[in-house]
C-alpha cells in the first residue's frame, strides 16, 4: 500500500498515492493550461425599460452570427446577469461548451 507522496506509474504521467492507496495524477505544462481554458462568452444586452418591467423575450445575434432568444423575467434590473448554459465557446481540448453570460442594460 502506498504512503502519502509515493510515486508509481509510467508513460510520462506521475501518479501520487494518498495514504488510502487511491491515485491522483499531477499534470504539468500544456495539460494545466488546458484545464484553465475559458469557454464562457460575456455579452451586454440593451433592452427597453418596458421589457425589463413586464418581462418577455429579447432576440439578438452574437458576433459569430448565432441567433439567441433570451427570456426576460418581469422585474429585471440594470446590470443583472443571466447565464445560458452550453451557449458559450467549445473547449478545444475536451469539447464541452461554456456558458453565455448576458449583462442587462436598460435603455
Amino acid at each position: 500500500s502506498g504512503s502519502q507522496g509515493s510515486k508509481r506509474g509510467g508513460g510520462g504521467q506521475t501518479f501520487f498515492y494518498s495514504s488510502g492507496g487511491q491515485p491522483f495524477s499531477q499534470y504539468s505544462g500544456r495539460e494545466e493550461a488546458e484545464e484553465e481554458e475559458n469557454t464562457d462568452i460575456a455579452a451586454s444586452l440593451p433592452i427597453p425599460a418596458k421589457l425589463a418591467q413586464k418581462g418577455g423575450e429579447a432576440k439578438f445575434k452574437l458576433s459569430n452570427g448565432r441567433a439567441i432568444t433570451l427570456k426576460i423575467p418581469a422585474g429585471t434590473k440594470e446590470g443583472q446577469k443571466m447565464r445560458l448554459k452550453g451557449e458559450g465557446n467549445k473547449c478545444p481540448y475536451c469539447r464541452h461548451h461554456g456558458d453565455l453570460i448576458v449583462k442587462i442594460k436598460i435603455k
